[in-house]
């Protein structure tokens, strides 16, 4: 009965709620009334763009290997099938939340290695495009754990400074103790993803992991004054703030003694420009918005800028829980 009422339903929208991936009966009415009844090309690129929570015509292009894949896009459109717009022009979409987990677990039932082989494509792609984060997001499903860390190490925060929307949450399951062992830059790079993420007390617990360490880090070290930084960034969002301002300046202090350059040191003023605020220190407000002004910065990306702009507040996966460095909004918790 429930087969007939989706197969007689014109609302999509109520079908793909009645699409409840746990119930094997709904899902394979899916796969065999809707996926299974379109032409063979179409029902595999259905299939492999499902790897993809964004899907546009250069992302679909990379990972199905398929020239057309623009005019794919606009057939599924027209087709109705479960994909939702994001951008005014209809170019930019992705399919409905559970669409894509029938399709995904369809791709992985079917064939898991060209799963994960879709998903190094796809890795490669964003990669290539300047978006790490959600590189690493397919490297660690394509079983490629070390690649994943190590592009994560350098760029989280550089590329959390460009577009605060946070990908989907890092499966921690496909990240290998044994891959952090000796490690501290990798752990590093780890604690920042869950913390920008909005997940405080796993990545606290990383910095922590690093802080008992032994030999522990060089003190004057660039990854000293990163760690130092993630530690501001993690009291501020807890709302210890004193701590905050502490670990921000040893942070800046280790930046000037040792004479470094890295992007990740962008972040200390805007940190403090949302903790003295709270602190009621205004005079430290302008002297951090001053200091956050004058350093160069990387030209937004413009594609970074328009998923910004398209952020879908009913999508976990595009929300801003480490919106925190972003100035000029009021801050989110004063303790």
């Amino acid at each position: 009965m429930a087969a007939l009422s989706l197969r007689a339903a014109d609302d999509q929208a109520r079908v793909a709620r009645a699409l409840d991936v746990r119930s094997h009966l709904i899902s394979d009415y899916f796969i065999a009334e809707v996926l299974d009844q379109q032409p063979p090309e179409l029902a595999r690129f259905l299939l492999d763009t499902s790897v993809l929570g964004e899907l546009t015509a250069g992302s679909c292009a990379a990972v199905s290997g398929r020239p057309d894949a623009a005019a794919m896009l606009r057939e599924i459109d027209a087709a109705n099938l479960f994909l939702v717009p994001l951008d005014d022009e209809r170019t930019i979409f992705r399919y409905h939340h559970l669409v894509r987990q029938v399709l995904r677990a369809e791709l992985r039932a079917r064939d898991s290695a060209r799963e994960r082989a879709l998903h190094l494509r796809a890795g490669e792609w964003f990669e290539a495009t300047g978006d790490t984060r959600r590189a690493t997001r397919h490297y660690l499903a394509a079983s490629l754990a070390d690649r994943a860390l190590t592009l994560l190490q350098d760029r989280v925060v550089p590329d959390f400074l460009r577009d605060p929307i946070a990908p989907s949450p890092l499966d921690m399951s496909l990240v290998a103790p044994e891959a952090l062992a000796d490690a501290p830059e990798r752990i590093l790079g780890l604690a920042a993803d869950l913390l920008l993420s909005g997940d405080l007390a796993r990545g606290g617990g990383y910095l922590d992991a690093i802080e008992r360490a032994q030999p522990p880090i060089p003190p004057r070290s660039r990854l000293a004054a990163r760690f130092a930084m993630m530690r501001a960034f993690q009291y501020g969002q807890a709302g210890r703030l004193t701590e905050a301002v502490t670990a921000a300046q040893s942070a800046r202090d280790i930046q000037q003694q040792a004479q470094l350059s890295d992007e990740w040191h962008v972040a200390i003023p805007l940190i403090l420009l949302r903790v003295y605020p709270c602190l009621d220190d205004f005079a430290a407000v302008e002297r951090e918005a001053a200091a956050a002004l004058a350093p160069p910065h990387t030209p937004p990306n413009p594609t970074h800028q328009s998923r910004a702009a398209r952020a879908d507040p009913a999508d976990p996966g595009t929300q801003r829980p480490g919106a925190g460095l972003v100035p000029g909004r009021p801050p989110d918790r004063c303790r």
